[in-house]
């Protein structure tokens, strides 16, 4: 077996330490410390550039969840993550969590739902029990072939349906179940329909309600 110390050129005694300065950051990125997770990450990457898949694997998500507290999505942020994904993709093309958090990015970078598509595909193909890209791949499809049908749908209205779904279904599958039961309601609410579900005394995966606007 080889010693990854061994082959890199960066000092081992710079490796550890970024690596813990890495593993800093994923606590203060679970404890939603996003500053203090993107400084740790920096530094981290500063001393162990070899290991800048993990490291901006990492960045991208936080930068996402630094956008995700604006009450809209900042361009700027989706931007920045979509180059830190990218950066992993360019590292290995086989990253399926990259290709995930890519067409995440992208979606709200623009909603540019070809290429957000193409993203979670890559992402299946490479994971197939990827459950969080596969409801992200079927919202995209839904919003992509349904506006254009009716002149008289109300555009204002679909987005707003689709960003408490896209909400809902990230605070759901990362377990941020009290967010996701407020943005399962206004998704409901949105659509007309009268039907509640309750997740935690359900305590059961709920699918997306999806929308027939035809």
């Amino acid at each position: 077996m080889i010693d990854a110390k061994k082959t890199s050129r960066v000092p081992p005694e710079d490796v550890d330490l970024s690596n813990q300065k890495l593993e800093a950051a994923r606590k203060n990125f679970a404890a939603e410390k996003y500053r203090n997770a993107m400084a740790y990450c920096q530094t981290a990457l500063r001393l162990n550039p070899d290991n800048a898949k993990e490291i901006k694997l990492l960045m991208g998500k936080i930068t996402l969840e630094t956008g995700k507290l604006s009450t809209e999505w900042d361009l700027n942020d989706s931007i920045a993550a979509c180059d830190y994904f990218e950066d992993v993709i360019a590292i290995d093309p086989n990253c399926a969590e990259a290709y995930l958090y890519n067409g995440i990015a992208i979606v709200h970078w623009g909603n540019n739902y070809e290429m957000a598509i193409e993203n979670f595909n890559k992402a299946l193909e490479l994971e197939p029990e990827n459950n969080l890209a596969a409801q992200y791949l079927a919202i995209c499809e839904k919003c992509l072939n349904n506006p254009c049908k009716d002149e008289e749908i109300d555009l204002h209205k679909l987005r707003g349906e689709y960003e408490s779904a896209v909400a809902y279904l990230y605070e759901f599958f990362t377990r941020q179940y009290g967010d996701a039961q407020k943005d399962l309601d206004a998704l409901l609410k949105a659509t007309g329909s009268k039907q509640r579900i309750d997740l935690v005394d359900n305590n059961v995966s709920v699918c997306l309600p999806f929308i027939d606007y035809d």
